[in-house]
């Protein structure tokens, strides 16, 4: 969700790479909450952190504390974020709590990165 909505959000002035330290498939609750705001997940794929560990970024953003562990060799050149937010996979119950859980966390994602791209905006 994080890539698409930077992406999105960012017009296209952000190369952006998004991994994960146990990659699977892109939920279809991903997908469905994301086009319900006119993003598709079309293109996007799971990646491990191995295909993306060489690339000398501007920014790293962590999103768990799994992340935050298993990624600290990330070189970034102006800064580590760390936004850590419930990962929806985990939610229990009928699949209307799950979708929630994901429009939830699509919702405090899109905060931050709107609030990212100002930031950045507001230093130039």
């Amino acid at each position: 969700m994080a890539e698409a909505l930077l992406k999105h959000f960012g017009g296209g002035k952000f190369e952006v790479y998004s991994a994960g330290t146990s990659p699977a498939y892109v939920h279809p609750n991903t997908i469905q909450v994301m086009d319900e705001i006119g993003i598709s997940m079309e293109g996007h794929r799971s990646k491990h952190i191995s295909e993306v560990e060489q690339i000398d970024f501007d920014y790293v953003i962590l999103l768990c504390e799994v992340a935050a562990t298993s990624c600290a060799h990330l070189k970034s050149k102006k800064g580590t974020l760390t936004w850590f937010i419930e990962d929806p996979i985990r939610v229990i119950g009928p699949e209307e709590r799950k979708l929630t859980a994901f429009r939830i966390t699509r919702d405090i994602l899109k905060d931050k990165i709107l609030e990212f791209i100002k930031s950045l905006k507001e230093k130039q």
